[in-house]
C-alpha cells in the first residue's frame, strides 16, 4: 500500500495554516508510525489515532472520539474529519463532526452523500488545490 497522492502535501498545508495534524487510522499503531514516516510527517501530525486506542473500529464512532480527547480543547465544531470511505463519514456523524470525502475511496457519491458529507472532492490533491474554498480553508 502507498499513500495517497498528495496526502502528504494536504497535511503539510493544513500544518501551515496553524491547524492541528492528527493521523487517525483503523490499522495498527506500528502500521500508522509507518504511514507517518514514509510520508516524512513527524513534525506535522500533532497526534495519531489507531485502532490500538480503540475497543471497536468504524463505523464505531470510538476513533474520532478517541482523537476528538487528543486535540482537546478544540471542540467538535472546530474538528474536521478528511476520509475516503462511507464508513469514516458514519464514524465522524457519530460524534457530530463534519466530515470531507475523497472519492479516492471509490465510494459512489450516491454513498457519501447518504452518509453526510459536507464536502466531495476527486482525492487529497483536489481538496488541496481548491483549499480556500473548502471548510478546511475558512
Amino acid at each position: 500500500m502507498k499513500p495517497f497522492a498528495d496526502a502528504d502535501g494536504l497535511l503539510r498545508h493544513v500544518h501551515e495554516l496553524g491547524q492541528k495534524v492528527v493521523f487517525a487510522s483503523s490499522a495498527d499503531e506500528k502500521e500508522v508510525a509507518h504511514y507517518v514516516s514514509l510520508m516524512r510527517l513527524g513534525r506535522v501530525v500533532d497526534a495519531t489515532t489507531s485502532i490500538d486506542d480503540l475497543e471497536t473500529s468504524m463505523p464505531a464512532g470510538d476513533i474520532f472520539q478517541a482523537t476528538l480527547n487528543k486535540v482537546a480543547p478544540l471542540s467538535v465544531d472546530q474538528v474536521i474529519v478528511v476520509g475516503d470511505t462511507s464508513y469514516d463519514v458514519e464514524a465522524a456523524a457519530k460524534c457530530d463532526i463534519r466530515a470531507i470525502a475523497l472519492r479516492s475511496g471509490r465510494f459512489d457519491d450516491a454513498v457519501l452523500i447518504g452518509a453526510g458529507v459536507i464536502a466531495l472532492y476527486d482525492d487529497a490533491a483536489d481538496l488541496l488545490a481548491r483549499d480556500a474554498t473548502s471548510a478546511l480553508g475558512r
